[in-house]
């Protein structure tokens, strides 16, 4: 369920509102709510504008995709200017209708300048003969959300809703944000609440967004059952049928089925990056379910290398790997990730733990941690993690050269004085070691207690300076 809400707070904080004349088919604002359709609706929008370049409902579906962009990447500003420039044009285009105003505000709204996305709303006040539309509630909603009671606002949204010719696939999402900030903790009220609108509003998103409560709770058969209903009235619903796939593999014993239905989302059309990563996520744990690990590993790659969150995504997968203590496997799929997304730090620090501490090839750890410390030449952990492997090996002057570059880095880690100390003792250099325990205990006094017992210290164990410095 925590899945199901991020993705659509995500959609709500990136996607842009649209209109179009009310006598106009909509189909073509819906494309705006899909990522993988937006570049070929910009070309649409495009040719649109070259054909008529008064049309004030193409600048205005063509400021909306520019904010849709910046939103999506909110570092390039030049995406910000053209949607602002787009927006004043199809004011002057047509200062009557309410398209230009409305984006102008939501273009405010997404910067965080709310004063004067509300200013430029107050527009509706001065000028009455300005057709309000469901898009006006919309943007009202959001705006003022701050200062409103989620209540008004959601109040706001169900006359957007309840309006001729609304978008629910623009509204609804936002609503279900709302509802599910008004009931915070509350299961039971979210759903009733929902399950009202479903029968005041029937749509799909709604009975989605049940299902994902019910999946998230683990009332699976709920959630199977909306996903069959979904399905039945419309057997290309993509999200009904990935949630349904991941029930089945997950939770009915059935992956032959689920694996069938996540490949038929692969065929017929393209998807986004996101969409892709995420079947291609689920048909690597259906393979590794079936001990097909080679297959696994390349659908897990695909994934990876295609959505925009893969470090969220590769704690999974790993996760997962460990799991089923499947340790090599896990370590070709890192080594496959560092070749073809290469300078990436965190696969070579990865390998070289994987190497260390399950699969214990410390040779193999040097070489991964060296790589790492490559990229990263600043990281103390890189260069502690480095020296253990060469403890291990027994290469001690190797592993004092790691500790002491680790010391330099961070002069407040205990550890790397405690590292050396134990090599120092095991090459029966007793005034180095015991020099290097003192400084270790000074920074973590917990290390006494250790010292007593380990047995890298055995060498040294009588000498008096070392009594004195563990205690009795």
């Amino acid at each position: 369920m925590q899945y199901a809400r991020q993705l659509l707070i995500i959609f709500i904080s990136t996607m842009a509102f649209v209109s179009a004349a009310e006598a106009r088919d909509l189909s073509i604002e819906r494309q705006l709510y899909s990522v993988n359709q937006l570049a070929e609706l910009e070309a649409k929008v495009v040719r649109g504008i070259q054909q008529d370049a008064s049309s004030v409902y193409h600048h205005y579906l063509l400021a909306n995709i520019y904010l849709q962009k910046f939103l999506g990447n909110p570092l390039d500003n030049k995406l910000l200017k053209q949607s602002l420039k787009l927006a004043k044009q199809t004011i002057y285009l047509d200062a009557n209708s309410e398209l230009g105003y409305l984006v102008l505000a939501s273009i405010h709204d997404a910067v965080g300048k709310t004063v004067e996305a509300r200013q430029v709303l107050q527009i509706f006040r001065q000028q009455p003969s300005i057709k309000k539309s469901w898009r006006y509630f919309l943007v009202k909603a959001k705006v003022f959300l701050s200062e409103s009671s989620l209540t008004r606002s959601i109040g706001l949204l169900d006359k957007a809703l309840s309006a001729r010719q609304s978008l629910p696939e623009a509204i609804i999402p936002y609503i279900v944000v709302l509802l599910d900030a008004k009931y915070l903790g509350q299961q039971s009220a979210l759903l009733n609440e929902l399950a009202n609108w479903q029968q005041r509003h029937p749509h799909p998103l709604f009975e989605q967004y049940l299902a994902a409560i019910y999946l998230d709770s683990g009332n699976y058969r709920r959630a199977e059952k909306i996903y069959d209903r979904l399905l039945l009235a419309n057997p290309t619903n993509r999200e009904a049928k990935r949630n349904k796939a991941i029930i089945l593999y997950q939770h009915r014993q059935n992956p032959d089925h689920a694996q069938r239905l996540l490949l038929g989302l692969l065929e017929g059309r393209s998807q986004s990056p996101s969409e892709k990563a995420t079947i291609n996520l689920h048909l690597g744990l259906i393979n590794l379910q079936q001990h097909h690990d080679q297959q696994a590993n390349n659908n897990f790659l695909i994934a990876l290398l295609n959505h925009p969150e893969g470090a969220t995504l590769l704690e999974l997968i790993v996760a997962t790997y460990k799991r089923q203590k499947k340790f090599h496997q896990l370590a070709i799929l890192l080594e496959e990730l560092s070749y073809e997304q290469p300078g990436n730090v965190l696969y070579h620090t990865m390998l070289g733990n994987i190497w260390l501490e399950q699969i214990k090839d410390y040779r193999q750890a040097v070489l991964a941690y060296e790589n790492a410390t490559v990229l990263d030449p600043y990281s103390s952990k890189l260069y502690a993690a480095r020296g253990l492997a060469h403890y291990h090996l027994q290469e001690f002057e190797q592993a004092l050269r790691m500790f002491g570059q680790a010391r330099t880095l961070d002069i407040s880690d205990a550890t790397n004085f405690y590292n050396e100390a134990c090599i120092y003792a095991l090459m029966s250099r007793e005034e180095e070691a015991v020099s290097a325990l003192q400084k270790a205990i000074e920074l973590d006094d917990r290390l006494r207690d250790h010292a007593r017992n380990d047995t890298d210290f055995d060498k040294i164990r009588a000498l008096p300076a070392f009594l004195d410095t563990v205690g009795d």
